[in-house]
């Protein structure tokens, strides 16, 4: 039987016996280990069964002796479909999971990447559940403030793209929305290669602000809800990413209207660059948590909301009164 546990990102991953049976009509019971032949799919001259399938090293291939076409899967989709080989590929990995959705198998994330055509086209909205509360609450961040934030979890989504459709489930799936109830971006912490899918562009937190006197740019939602645990007289803001600066009226604005603007990111190569980005641009002080942790809410999951408390307080005081 073939293997249909997860969504797949690689054509490594999918049969050869499934693709030859996809392209060429062939019933999937006929790839059992024995060499068989049909009537080429290349020549529709073809009178006598001239295609011959047969396993080479546990991997089925093909020979069409009518046209001399020969190969494996990638090769019979390149010839059939007049592709060259990346767009083989990609023709291949969607078929297989657009097949596998409407057979009704259960998709996990785990190892779908999201090609850039790819759009979200629709989303479910779930009750919150323990396990979401075992994800959240080592970053101090409850229901209630995921809800001031906007922040509902999501049963499943779907990615469209010209007639192919993938619906994604998993159980830790996050929907990132603005004030105006849209969907901005999905969270999918479990999932090594595919975190983040930008849906809309909107600035993080901002939605939330109530005229601090202060205001900080943190690296990411996240941070910016474990921060709001604190209870402090801060308002916070992230962009969609450490890598997507905040535009130039964006920040002038932020500088009028707040007696003090600070940024905090994350303590890596990366977050520094940006940090010191906006220094450099428009004189903001760049603060760094630095505690063997790289962001602020990983801080908060090692050692405890009060230890980093006592860190990040005198921190952003010092900071604020040197300006």
């Amino acid at each position: 039987m073939l293997s249909t546990k997860n969504i797949v990102s690689s054509v490594k991953d999918i049969p050869a016996a499934w693709v030859f049976s996809n392209y060429c009509k062939v019933p999937i019971e006929n790839f059992n280990g024995a060499d068989f032949k049909i009537k080429s799919v290349f020549n529709d001259k073809d009178k006598t069964p001239s295609m011959s399938f047969y396993l080479k090293t546990s991997d089925y291939k093909f020979n069409d002796f009518s046209t001399g076409i020969k190969g494996d899967k990638v090769e019979l989709v390149m010839n059939l479909f007049k592709l060259d080989g990346p767009k083989a590929c990609f023709k291949i990995i969607s078929d297989y999971n657009t097949w596998r959705l409407k057979n009704k198998e259960g998709l996990s994330i785990q190892e779908f990447k999201v090609h850039a055509k790819y759009q979200v086209s629709d989303y479910s909205i779930r009750s919150w559940t323990t396990a979401d509360g075992s994800y959240w609450y080592p970053y101090n961040i409850s229901s209630k403030i995921l809800e001031h934030f906007n922040v509902h979890p999501l049963s499943s989504y779907t990615l469209s793209k010209e007639e192919s459709d993938l619906n994604i489930i998993g159980e830790h799936l996050y929907g990132y929305f603005n004030e105006h109830s849209e969907l901005c971006k999905i969270y999918q912490p479990k999932t090594e290669n595919l975190k983040f899918i930008k849906v809309k562009s909107f600035v993080q937190g901002a939605d939330q602000t109530t005229k601090q006197p202060f205001l900080l740019y943190l690296s990411s939602l996240k941070d910016i809800m474990s921060a709001f645990s604190f209870n402090l007289r801060l308002d916070f803001k992230a962009p969609d990413s450490e890598n997507t600066l905040f535009t130039e009226a964006q920040v002038k604005k932020d500088l009028e209207q707040y007696q003090q603007v600070l940024v905090l990111f994350d303590n890596d190569s990366a977050g520094i660059k940006a940090a010191n980005k906006y220094k450099d641009l428009y004189g903001i002080t760049p603060v760094f948590l630095n505690y063997g942790e790289k962001d602020l809410s990983d801080h908060v999951k090692a050692f405890g909301v009060r230890k980093v408390k006592q860190w990040f307080i005198p921190l952003i005081d010092k900071k604020l009164n040197d300006e």
